[in-house]
């Protein structure tokens, strides 16, 4: 599997929403020059040089209100502290688009979905 684009950002704290629905992510600044199509990623996160698979938003929490684009990347089994350090987030593979939820229990669910398909498809890598 070839990455579609690669960038590298520092963590930076967030609102804590992903904490709160039972997936913490790593928050990375948004920059418009990075083109990068909006929806949810198949990524693979490199911290201190050692890969991890992770599953990446891209886009306004439109589920919440919000019109300020972020960058929220969930790492599957890591649970280290990455405030202020330098991250590179491969994307690897688009799974879908942005989408509003009715309640946070659809959003749940969805992101579930979300995590399972983006360990299947980097495991076919």
């Amino acid at each position: 599997m070839t990455q579609v684009k690669s960038i590298r950002r520092l963590v930076v704290a967030g609102d804590k929403r992903g904490s709160k629905l039972g997936y913490p992510t790593a928050n990375l600044e948004f920059c418009p020059e990075d083109n990068l199509p909006e929806g949810v990623w198949a990524t693979i996160v490199n911290v201190n040089g050692q890969d991890y698979p992770s599953v990446t938003f891209v886009g306004a929490p439109v589920s919440f209100g919000g019109d300020k684009k972020k960058i929220e990347v969930f790492i599957f089994d890591y649970a280290g502290d990455l405030y202020d350090k330098i991250v590179r987030l491969d994307f690897m593979h688009w799974l879908r688009p942005v989408k509003k939820f009715a309640d946070e229990k659809d959003l749940i669910k969805q992101i579930t979905r979300d995590c399972h398909q983006a360990r299947e498809v980097l495991s076919n890598k």
